[in-house]
Order: C-alpha cells, then structure tokens, then sequence
C-alpha cells in the first residue's frame, strides 16, 4: 500500500505532461485557424469588387449551348490574377442563360464572397 501514492504522483507527472504537449498543439492550431480566416478575409474583400465576364455560344432564347462550369469561372478569375480552386465556387442553380449570375466563393475561415458573372452571347 505504501508504492500507492508515489505511484499516482508519477502518473500524474506524466499526465500533466502530457496536458502541456495537448495545449501547446490546441495554441499551434489556434493561430493556424486565425492566419486562415485573416487571410481569407483579405482575399473576400478583394473577390468583392470584381466581375467576370464569359463569352459563350448561343441558341435561340439566349439559352446557352451547354453550360457554364465552376472550372470556367476559375480559369476567367484566374486571369484577371486571382487564382482559386473550381471546388470553392458552389452554383445555386447551373448556368444555362444569358445575362449576371452570382456565385458563392466558400474561402478559408469560413468566409464566402459572392463574385457576379455576366454571361454573353459570343
């Protein structure tokens, strides 16, 4: 009975150890999250002013023949120097018309930034 206490010290020696390690991470991951959102921010605000415009193919009605992607409003965005992935851009609705469209940007952080995009007739 006498090894009990010296050995619930020990253990509680490596358990507040090992506690120190759990929110040395927790802080890491904290200011990583933090970097994030600042970043995705400052590339919301950015996103904000801007407008693509596509050029497609038409048939009668201005309805388009196919439709536009997320890859193509990606690639429109990406030369105008703002380079993001296709898989961020979530459409509500296909667009298959001409005319402005809105598109949802999901960024780091969780912010989302709405880009318009006016289709034309080519």
């Amino acid at each position: 009975m006498r090894f009990a206490p010296i050995l619930r010290v020990r253990s509680t020696e490596k358990h507040i150890s090992a506690l120190k390690k759990l929110e040395a991470e927790r802080q890491v991951i904290e200011k990583r999250r933090e970097q994030q959102k600042q970043e995705g921010l400052v590339l919301a605000e950015k996103i904000r002013g801007m407008q693509v415009v596509l050029k497609r193919e038409t048939g009668e009605e201005k309805h388009l023949f196919g439709q536009v992607t997320t890859r193509q409003i990606a690639e429109a965005l990406a030369a105008q120097g703002v380079s993001l992935d296709h898989r961020m851009f979530h459409l509500k609705e296909p667009i298959r018309v001409v005319g402005s469209h809105t598109v949802e940007i999901h960024l780091q952080g969780g912010e989302v930034a709405t880009l318009v995009v006016h289709v034309e007739k080519k």
